[in-house]
């Protein structure tokens, strides 16, 4: 970090090395630094992902996706976010209404 301190790839993989609390403040230094690199946006937008703040991720990945739409990473991502997220909400009403 100290030889290359606007690379956005270092900036996003030092964001999840941190401990789970500290990584908010990690990822606010890191969009500081590396405002437009997609690596960083893409790693805000799985930090939300793991957060389970489902409407945020989604503005996260659509804004990565408009800032560098070849960059397939984040289509994959995405896709495997919104996959995951349609199979819980379908198994959790499936849940409800067992009960």
């Amino acid at each position: 970090m100290q030889e290359c301190p606007n690379s956005g790839i270092l900036w996003a993989e030092a964001i999840f090395l941190e401990a789970r609390p500290q990584r908010k403040t990690k990822s606010v230094d890191a969009f500081k630094v590396c405002e437009h690199d997609p690596h960083v946006l893409l790693a805000v937008s799985k930090l939300f992902s793991t957060e389970r703040k489902i409407q945020k991720a989604r503005d996260w990945f659509n804004r990565t996706v408009k800032l560098e739409p070849d960059f397939g990473d984040v289509s994959a991502y995405f896709y495997k976010y919104f996959k995951d997220s349609i199979f819980n909400f379908y198994y959790f009403f499936i849940f409800l209404d067992s009960s």
